[in-house]
């Protein structure tokens, strides 16, 4: 559901809205745990004004989930993402994702 449909259903500011999403998304990452993650997949995403966006999941059965995004597609950012996830990719045993040359330059 949007944040404007929230809003209206609940006759709420945006600002109630931006803080309970805001607290929830506050208390997921400090509660979020990487280190069982097996496998991972990376993909681009196109928003508006062809600006892309590079978003990474947990694929493990059961438990997909966003791990994380980044601005732009190029190596440097998905270089970003493994100097967040850290020591946890030693646990990591398959990446998924398309063949794109500048990704599996990183992902090797």
């Amino acid at each position: 559901m949007s944040w404007e449909d929230v809003r209206k259903i609940y006759r709420v500011s945006w600002h109630t809205v931006y803080k309970a999403v805001k607290h929830a998304v506050d208390y997921g990452l400090a509660h979020r745990k990487l280190d069982d993650i097996k496998v991972l997949g990376v993909d681009e995403i196109m928003c508006v004004r062809r600006t892309f966006f590079t978003v990474v999941y947990a694929l493990d059965a059961g438990r997909r989930r966003l791990l994380w995004v980044g601005k732009h597609r190029t190596e440097k950012t998905l270089h970003q993402f493994f100097d967040f996830f850290g020591d946890a990719i030693k646990k990591v045993e398959f990446v998924a994702s398309d063949m794109w040359q500048p990704f599996m330059n990183v992902i090797r």
